[in-house]
């Protein structure tokens, strides 16, 4: 994927320090980054983790003011100081805060609002406080939650984007659904081919419309061989990709 040097991931464009962040540099947080809607002059990263998002919507839109949301201390610091030694550091901002407080203070819309959440619903928790609070639903950032905070600092023409287990996909539309937002886009995220989708992609709007499939299936040839359609919306950002 990228290139890793110790607890520094380095991009064609920037590099993340992630060493204490709860989450590390990940496939869904790059999938995310370089799929969803990032368009807009505002653009919201709830649960921002070490910056990733963040700084891939800000390369991708070069108008846009980037803000990204964290509640975890460690996480928090080190995406304050990958944004500010990034190209676009005049252009980002991250602030600590869970997103229901930030939701009940934020005196403005955004074009679009982006995530990579919590994805242990249920079952095991991992051992670790910090990765537990990152990853499991119920400790810090449920689905309810992000929509109802997402619902809120939504601008009207604004769109969603998120990716969640593909499991989980069926009952996050139902919520989303519930709070005016229509799903109107979708991709399937397929490990390796023959695989069942492990991912769910999908970005919603409060106005409806036809909805656009599609999948991406991540290596098509073996252990970190890529897929064409993986390379093709990565290729901005990773390094050292083997087609």
């Amino acid at each position: 994927m990228g290139a890793r040097n110790g607890d520094i991931f380095h991009f064609r464009h920037f590099s993340l320090i992630h060493k204490n962040s709860a989450m590390k540099v990940g496939t869904d947080g790059v999938l995310m980054g370089a799929w969803g809607y990032v368009g807009g002059c505002r653009v919201l990263d709830i649960g921002s983790g070490c910056g990733l998002i963040a700084l891939m919507s800000a390369q991708r839109n070069q108008e846009a003011f980037v803000t990204g949301i964290e509640p975890d201390s460690d996480s928090f610091d080190e995406s304050v100081i990958n944004g500010r030694n990034s190209p676009f550091s005049g252009r980002t901002e991250f602030v600590n805060s869970e997103l229901e407080e930030f939701a009940s203070r934020c005196a403005v819309k955004y074009d679009a609002v982006i995530s990579n959440p919590p994805f242990y619903n249920d079952g095991f928790l991992p051992v670790s406080e910090a990765k537990a609070k990152a990853k499991h639903s119920s400790f810090s950032l449920s689905y309810d939650s992000l929509l109802d905070g997402t619902s809120s600092l939504l601008s009207d023409n604004g769109i969603f984007s998120v990716i969640i287990p593909f499991s989980s996909a069926p009952d996050f539309e139902k919520k989303a659904f519930e709070r005016g937002l229509f799903m109107i886009r979708k991709a399937e995220v397929i490990p390796v081919p023959g695989k069942s989708p492990s991912r769910a992609m999908c970005m919603f709007s409060f106005h409806r419309s036809e909805c656009l499939y599609e999948s991406i299936i991540i290596e098509k040839y073996g252990r970190h061989h890529y897929s064409e359609e993986y390379l093709s919306l990565t290729k901005d950002f990773l390094l050292h990709v083997t087609p």
